[in-house]
């Protein structure tokens, strides 16, 4: 497939935009669902809140799963002070530096509205406060009110929060935005589940876009147990760290290509026979490709090949820098070959 980013830019940008923490994913699961309305594949939605898209091919030898999460960095309301401030705890792995200052959106899939982090300001910092990130629980959300009551009509516990970024062009070849980690591959797997019920796969192929997995919590086992596929090819991200003067280089580089992780936290994917056409498949289409160990400890394809009669799995990612915030940054080309490299796996 050529993945024409011009044309898909559109798609991305409203999918980044997307209210959809996890465990609130409904708005990213109505845009996927109205993205593949129309095609020969037919759309579900489970228990759980996976969107499942089943291409049915010529033969049923072998089901292949192709798999992303949906859901985007964020917090849930734990109370609302006497002042009209939220208090809140994360989700999902977030960094405390990023907090302070930070605009983001409260509320839920019917109604959101914007807020500010806020925390005590750096003037009447002393000592040991200006060398340490305040844990979330010394931030307080803003929401423009100045009584519990009025704010409790806007938010209330169990509320979620989600960063509040807009979408960039940055350079001639990244983009930039929040939730980038994750609905960068929704895009994908939407034009390759397109690609697939038009020109019919060789198998029963299912698209599966899962819910919950940043809070650890993936919805993709569960959906792995009702489908019992042969194959599992998990699209997700990994964080780069190449800044200059870093004491620690990540596994992968902005516009280096896809990386194909040999393992991670839970998994270990290098010896499969996927793993090997994975290799192959990138060699044949001229795609570079980087090997490492992906960060992310809460990987969801590891935990997937292990469910039923188990299954073989890989896992691509896209090289992001700072990823889980409300200015992700991916590169073009590398969003562009790995549509490709997906495309060729599953022919």
């Amino acid at each position: 497939m050529s993945f024409n980013l011009t044309e898909k830019i559109g798609l991305i940008e409203k999918l980044s935009a997307a209210f959809g923490p996890s465990g609130c994913e409904d708005l990213v699961a109505d845009i996927i669902t109205e993205e593949l309305s129309g095609t020969k594949a037919d759309v579900r939605r489970d228990p759980l809140g996976s969107v499942i898209a089943h291409i049915k091919g010529k033969s049923a030898e072998k089901r292949i799963l192709l798999s992303c999460g949906m859901d985007e960095c964020s917090f849930m309301v734990n109370s609302v002070d006497d002042s009209g401030f939220i208090k809140f705890e994360p989700l999902t792995k977030t960094d405390p530096r990023a907090l302070p200052g930070r605009r983001v959106m409260v509320g839920d899939a019917s109604v959101q509205v914007v807020g500010v982090v806020c925390s005590k300001p750096i003037h009447l910092q002393k000592g040991d406060d200006r060398k340490t990130a305040p844990d979330p629980d010394k931030h307080a959300i803003d929401i423009g009110c100045t009584d519990k009551e009025s704010a409790e009509k806007i938010a209330t516990v169990g509320s979620y929060v989600v960063n509040h970024g807009e979408f960039a062009h940055l350079g001639s070849d990244c983009i930039m935005g929040k939730a980038l980690d994750s609905r960068v591959a929704c895009a994908i797997l939407i034009e390759e589940a397109k690609r697939l019920a038009k020109a019919t796969p060789a198998y029963d192929t299912y698209v599966v876009f899962t819910s919950k997995e940043k809070a650890g919590h993936s919805t993709l086992p569960p959906a792995v147990y009702g489908i019992k596929p042969t194959d599992i090819i998990i699209l997700d991200y990994s964080a780069e760290n190449s800044l200059p003067k870093s004491d620690e280089i990540g596994a992968c580089k902005l516009g280096d290509g896809p990386m194909l992780a040999m393992w991670d936290a839970v998994a270990l994917y290098r010896g499969g026979a996927l793993y090997a056409k994975a290799q192959s498949t990138a060699e044949n289409l001229g795609i570079a490709l980087q090997l490492g160990r992906t960060a992310n400890a809460m990987s969801h394809a590891g935990r997937a090949n292990l469910v039923g009669v188990g299954a073989d799995a890989i896992s691509v990612a896209l090289p992001c820098q700072n990823p889980h915030t409300a200015a992700s940054i991916m590169s073009k080309s590398d969003i562009e070959q790995t549509a490709r490299l997906l495309s060729g796996l599953v022919g």
